[in-house]
Formats: C-alpha cells, sequence, structure tokens
C-alpha cells in the first residue's frame, strides 16, 4: 500500500508566511527566546494548539518580522517577561 501523506499542520503554517534566511542581526536570540517557549508550550495544555502550531511555524520562518511579531505576541500574552 502507497500512502503518501501531507505536511503538518506546522510545515503548512510555516509556508502559508513570510519566509527569510535568518541571516540578520539578532536572529539568534530572538530564536532561542521562542525556542524556548514553544518547548514550555509543548509540555503543557497548549501543546499542538493552534498557538503553538503558530509559534513553531514562526520559529521556522527564519523571517525578521514574523519572528519579532511572535516575540512580541509571547510577551504580551505572557509566554514571555
Amino acid at each position: 500500500m502507497n500512502k503518501q501523506f501531507g505536511d503538518s499542520p506546522v510545515e503548512t503554517a510555516r509556508k502559508a508566511g513570510a519566509r527569510g534566511d535568518g541571516n540578520w542581526p539578532g536572529f539568534s536570540a530572538v530564536y532561542r527566546k521562542i525556542s524556548d517557549v514553544a518547548e514550555r508550550m509543548g509540555r503543557s495544555s497548549s501543546r499542538l494548539s493552534e498557538f503553538h502550531v503558530d509559534t513553531m511555524a514562526d520559529l521556522g520562518s527564519g523571517n525578521e518580522e514574523r519572528m519579532k511579531w511572535r516575540l512580541h505576541w509571547l510577551r504580551t500574552y505572557g509566554w514571555l517577561e
């Protein structure tokens, strides 16, 4: 039996938004902060929620505006101090 699988929800969300190459000042710090929150979300009741999927998609985008917006969103909703 030959089955083909579609993209994961994270991959679909990542492809739907702006993409970049991560070649901008501060990328590593922003990536690390978002990654830490995504890991915490994965260990909480937010696991694979729409917020978690969108956070992981933005993390993998490499796009400066998209990632900085996600960082702001995480601060606004209490995931970052």
